[in-house]
């Protein structure tokens, strides 16, 4: 079987702050690892840190299932970089 390739602009996100919820395992990893790849400031977060410490995001450990963990996100996308640009709610559970 032949793995699939695309190209990616790598400033197709140029300047773009996306946050990815549930981005640190399975599709939300990859989507993290091909938005930043095309250049967006990516941040993801979970209640436990990322298994590949290269994750190329910014790291919130938080329960995005509680209130508490929603305001820290909150938070630190507004202090750290004013906000986001895109949202990606990838969360299962």
């Amino acid at each position: 079987m032949n793995a699939l390739s695309f190209n990616i602009d790598p400033a197709e996100f140029a300047g773009k702050r996306v946050f990815v919820s549930g981005g640190t395992k399975g599709a939300g990893e990859a989507i993290v690892r091909r938005l930043a790849a095309a250049g967006a400031m990516v941040f993801t977060a979970a209640r436990s840190a990322p298994e590949d410490a290269a994750l190329p995001a910014r790291f919130i450990a938080a329960d995005l299932g509680t209130a508490a963990g929603t305001e820290e996100v909150a938070r630190v996308l507004r202090e750290e970089c004013g906000g986001v640009d895109n949202l990606i709610h990838n969360l299962g559970g």
